[in-house]
């Protein structure tokens, strides 16, 4: 599949990736039908996020159909149409905080 990655600030790429593994079993996967770039995605392309690592995949604002789901999933079914929130929260570390 495809992905945008910037391998450094100020260099942006469109570069192949491997497609993702089966969900587990509270995860689902989707087929992407919308994909936007906002400000943070900017910074980051412009080098001006401290919390940044390269090379990044950036396009966090996501929406598309439901293609699989884990065997706990229950909320949603193939065919559902979703919009994702991909930012994980550890709350120990000082962006999360």
């Amino acid at each position: 599949m495809k992905a945008l990655q910037v391998a450094e600030p100020g260099s942006l790429q469109v570069i192949e990736k491997d497609e993702p593994k089966q969900p587990d079993a509270n995860e689902v996967r989707l087929k992407m039908k919308r994909m936007g770039i906002c400000g943070s995605d900017m910074h980051i392309l412009h080098g001006e996020n401290p919390f940044a690592t390269y090379p990044r995949i950036i396009g966090h604002e996501v929406a598309g159909e439901v293609v699989e789901v884990g065997q706990d999933v229950t909320t949603v079914a193939p065919g559902d149409k979703a919009v994702i929130e991909p930012i994980k929260y550890c709350g120990e570390c000082y962006a999360c905080k």
